[in-house]
């Protein structure tokens, strides 16, 4: 039995007795090319009308005539297609490359896209929540003015002179929010009017601990043990107290704005039991830092969702004039207190001393390296790897230490 070289060919292209139709005004291959309309044997064009050729039917097809002044699709439906020469069209290096040069050189000219139309849009990945909320200068603000507020009331339920600040507002996640705390922390769950939507304020463990230990008599310079514990029933209701006296200093801070009250509901020690607001949700972060004693600031946390806040149009208005001013020394005064708090490495250089290979592979537990200098010698000291600094190695309360002998100038630092 002989097979055909390829019998899917024989399917795909059955034999046509039928030329395929010509498109009106296409001349047939074959034909010589004449301006005037060719008419067919048979077919006399009418005087003022344009010639007309006719369309042979397929079997089993029919025909049905369209309006000539239409664009049609004869050639698709009639399977007139490109040339090969066409087709197999393919640009050399050097039309490339003219090409890429018009384009860089402006010899090509492009279409011109109105300033306007483009926004560019900053994206942090760190926090992707602060990218999609449109900041509200107000509640820098609001937080400015709440700071006198917290330390006049912390000195006296504490008595000590308490120093706070407002730190900048941030946008977060509920859900990360809440597990960026590890238990036992105080949260106090509140509700917010208008709109009864609930809100916490967020107290560090550490916060509390020391809060109660100056309540109670303890001093600021004494460090509060830091191995975490439940709070006692009389913790949480000294905390309680405290936290409603802050509350009516944040609502009186806000008084300027828009009217708001804070109510109490309850306080909760697991993170996991505060699920007021739905994890996902997008919350504001108003923020106080105080200072117990310690040095280290002890914050305290204001979350607020977002959509509570939208509701509020005066937080989206201009400040005015005078706020503005106060509202720029303001974030001067934060700005230049954050950037006291930044981390620098500080290292101290004892000496140097250069070793042969052979000698280095042989250093083993309880080998000597001399450095070539006294005890009394000075040693210096770097500022994240730049010499600032020249002093002296002693001991001071049983620990290592350097004593400061000369602050390098910036002109001879080398």
């Amino acid at each position: 039995m002989v097979r055909p070289a390829d019998s899917r060919a024989s399917r795909i292209l059955p034999h046509t007795p039928h030329p395929p139709s010509p498109i009106p005004g296409t001349p047939i291959p074959g034909t010589p090319m004449s301006d005037e309309p060719q008419v067919p044997a048979g077919h006399a064009a009418q005087p003022g009308q344009p010639a007309a050729v006719p369309v042979p039917e397929r079997p089993g097809r029919e025909v049905s005539p369209r309006d000539p002044g239409t664009p049609g699709v004869d050639a698709v439906v009639a399977g007139v297609s490109p040339s090969a020469s066409d087709t197999q069209r393919v640009l050399n290096s050097e039309e490339v490359d003219a090409l890429l040069k018009g384009l860089t050189h402006g010899g090509i000219p492009l279409p011109a896209t109105a300033p306007g139309h483009l926004r560019v849009r900053p994206y942090d990945l760190a926090n992707p929540e602060s990218s999609e909320w449109a900041p509200m200068p107000a509640l820098d603000l609001i937080a400015e003015r709440a700071v006198p507020g917290i330390a006049l009331l912390l000195s006296r339920r504490l008595s000590f002179g308490v120093r706070a600040r407002s730190l900048p507002i941030l946008v977060r996640d509920y859900g990360r929010f809440l597990r960026s705390f590890e238990p036992p922390v105080a949260i106090s769950i509140l509700t917010l009017s208008p709109g009864a939507v609930s809100a916490v304020l967020v107290l560090g463990a550490q916060t509390v601990y020391r809060m109660i230990d100056l309540i109670f008599g303890g001093k600021p310079s004494e460090v509060v043990n830091r191995n975490l514990r439940d709070f006692t029933r009389i913790e949480m209701r000294t905390v309680a107290n405290v936290v409603r006296d802050v509350l009516k200093v944040v609502a009186t801070a806000w008084q300027e704005i828009v009217a708001v009250s804070f109510e109490w509901q309850r306080l909760e020690t697991r993170p996991q039991f505060a699920g007021v607001v739905p994890p996902n949700e997008h919350c504001v972060l108003m923020q106080w830092e105080v200072d117990l004693g310690v040095g280290d600031g002890d914050p305290l946390v204001l979350c607020v969702p977002v959509a509570a806040l939208e509701q509020m149009p005066q937080l989206r208005e201009q400040i005015e004039p005078e706020d503005r001013e106060e509202h720029h020394a303001r974030a001067r005064k934060r700005m230049r207190a954050s950037l006291q708090q930044v981390p620098l490495q500080f290292t101290v250089r004892l000496g140097e001393v250069a070793m042969p290979i052979g000698r280095v592979r042989a250093l083993k537990v309880g080998d000597v390296i001399p450095l070539g200098k006294r005890p009394s010698d000075p040693v210096v000291g770097l500022l994240e790897g730049v010499l600032k600094f020249h002093g002296v190695t002693g001991v001071y309360r049983g620990s290592r230490a350097v004593q400061i002998t000369k602050v390098l100038a910036r002109s001879s630092v080398r």
